[in-house]
């Protein structure tokens, strides 16, 4: 037998949830499936225990997708539940289809129309748009086998998943065991604000200078990650002219931590690992820590600790529509100051850690690629 190339409306019958209003909402009865349920962004879950049309009841092992905000498909492992709209329950009643295969066909596909709708302000696909998706159908067994091969490369991906947690957990752990709680600081160490165990923080240019082709590296809050700051996945450049006009008075150097004070990820610091000159964003605070009283991976960790971003962003942010930490509210810090041999001791370690993390970070992204080739070769 060949292989089919069918629509997806063809293939199988595509059920959209029940418009629950909040009035109908109970404490009682079968849950209802909302995206945020399934993206487990909220534990908060609502009930119905009324009478809908039997369509609407989702059973254990079920596919769902979700079309509207927040693409994606989703196997439920709940008990039965009412599905809410802007979800579909997939009904497998027009072709022999495996489930496995279905779910990493979806995937594929999603990820294209993810691309189609760059930009806008909410992901959205009609069910017109959606039912005349094409997709390729071989023969049931052929179908297993790539659900099969699809299935081992992804179980790598979910491994180094694991395990860059664990490393994340036991940087974690070392930090505790250490310093104890970065707030409650129930081992009494000194306390003082950022700004006096500093050299100097500031921020980068408050105008947005022009992007060029190639000239002087221009960093922003996209460039910072936990592990350190990764401009070359994505680089961008200012004009030397504008790159002087900035450096003269944020200058970051090696070993400087670089911090996003501003935006969605606000809260993350990193250890600028370069030694090229480079511009910087307002969105990013420049801090230079006085090394003879504050290591920069001692103070990076304690930036990053979730006790520390939720005090400050509760006390500074309560409210605020959007995160954003002025140059003034990040001074006022106040760090726990252990002694400079303890900073230095837990910089060892980390750095150890934070080595065999990056190796399994380089791993995760061969094993992203792989499986990435291979949903390309099987469904595009």
């Amino acid at each position: 037998m060949s292989w089919e190339k069918v629509k997806l409306g063809d293939a199988a019958t595509f059920i959209n949830g029940y418009p629950f209003k909040p009035t109908e909402w109970t404490d009682d009865g079968k849950e209802i499936i909302r995206i945020q349920n399934l993206t487990k962004s909220t534990s908060q879950s609502n009930y119905f225990e009324g009478t809908i049309p039997e369509k609407y009841l989702v059973k254990k092992g079920d596919l769902l997708i979700s079309w509207s905000a927040t693409l994606g498909i989703y196997e439920w492992d709940g008990e039965d539940a009412w599905l809410n709209q802007h979800i579909f329950k997939v009904v497998f009643d027009k072709k022999q289809i495996d489930k496995t295969y279905f779910k990493f066909l979806i995937v594929s596909k999603l990820e294209e129309l993810k691309k189609q709708v760059h930009g806008a302000t909410m992901q959205h696909i009609t069910k017109g748009k959606f039912d005349n998706i094409s997709i390729p159908l071989p023969p049931l067994e052929v179908q297993k086998q790539i659900a099969d091969t699809l299935d081992k490369a992804d179980e790598l991906r979910k491994k180094d998943e694991l395990l860059l947690k664990k490393y994340d957990e036991l940087a974690q752990s070392i930090f505790y065991d250490m310093f104890g709680d970065p707030v409650e600081n129930e081992k009494g160490w000194e306390v003082k604000n950022l700004k006096d165990l500093c050299i100097q923080i500031t921020d980068g240019t408050h105008f947005s200078p022009p992007s060029v082709a190639s000239g002087i590296p221009y960093v922003t809050a996209k460039h910072i990650k936990k592990t350190g700051v990764d401009f070359y996945s994505n680089p961008t450049f200012v004009a030397e002219e504008h790159h002087r006009e900035i450096y003269s008075r944020c200058k970051p150097s090696k070993g400087d931590i670089l911090y996003i004070k501003d935006g969605a990820t606000t809260g993350i610091a990193a250890i600028n690992n370069y030694d090229f000159e480079f511009s910087m964003l307002s969105s990013l605070a420049l801090i230079k820590p006085k090394t003879d009283v504050l290591n920069n991976m001692y103070l990076k960790y304690w930036l990053n600790n979730e006790i520390v971003k939720n005090r400050y962003i509760n006390e500074f942010m309560a409210g605020a529509a959007i995160q954003r930490f002025t140059l003034s509210k990040i001074n006022q810090f106040k760090i726990n100051v252990p002694p400079l041999h303890l900073q230095n001791s837990f910089d060892k370690k980390m750095d150890l850690i934070e080595r065999s993390y990056i190796l399994q970070l380089t791993t995760k992204e061969h094993n992203n690629h792989i499986f990435n080739g291979l949903l390309n070769n099987y469904f595009s």
